[in-house]
């Protein structure tokens, strides 16, 4: 997967499921490495891939989001509705490609259930189309170009904290599956993604809580 890709996925599992924090989140910095598998059950951090910093304000949106590693930086904005919905995101960076907006739409219920993007010259991109279980959870997810071919169809499921244990990547015929750390609050601050059974990425959070 990208990593562009892999870090949007990320954002927005923690935009669409901040109500998952346990305390009043303030920061959240997001570091990803290349997981060192020695054959034993332990899995530790090796080289530095790509990081991630995310303010939030007391309602616990985010507001800001600054990604870095060592090619290529880029910030996100976001803005929300009186019902403290996502409704856009605006991306700039360094290079072309980490250069454009997000319109969110969204159900009674208050779930995301269409993402599309455009360049910052409002050409459209792409779309994606959100499906949700009765709990909110995300558990089925559509991509499309802006030709409407599929790039991808994928599937989630949780674990009994509300975390995303496993995703299946229908056209790519891969499965994602995930182990959790956690910090006296409840939220998890490690993370091993695991790609059909081989570690893929070992990411490590460190989150500060306002008083």
């Amino acid at each position: 997967m990208h990593k562009t890709h892999a870090n949007s996925r990320e954002a927005k599992e923690i935009i669409f499921r901040k109500k998952n924090f346990k305390g009043k989140v303030k920061s959240l910095e997001l570091s990803v490495y290349e997981p060192i598998h020695d054959g034993s059950e332990k899995i530790r951090k090796g080289e530095f891939k790509y990081s991630s910093f995310y303010s939030f304000n007391y309602k616990g949106n985010i507001f800001e989001q600054e990604f870095r590693n060592n090619d290529v930086n880029w910030k996100k904005i976001y803005k929300y509705d009186g019902l403290e919905n996502l409704i856009e995101e605006v991306s700039k960076g360094s290079q072309e490609e980490y250069n454009w907006k997000g319109i969110y739409k969204y159900d009674s219920k208050g779930n995301c259930i269409e993402e599309k993007d455009y360049k910052l010259d409002g050409t459209y991109v792409r779309k994606r189309i959100n499906m949700y279980d009765e709990r909110g959870n995300r558990i089925e997810e559509k991509g499309n170009r802006g030709d409407d071919t599929l790039v991808f169809h994928d599937f989630y499921t949780y674990n009994e904290n509300g975390d995303r244990f496993e995703y299946r990547d229908r056209k790519n015929r891969k499965v994602y599956d995930y182990k959790y750390k956690y910090d006296k609050q409840g939220n998890f601050i490690e993370k091993i993604t695991s790609i059909n059974g081989m570690p893929r990425d070992f990411e490590e959070r460190k989150i500060e809580y306002y008083e």
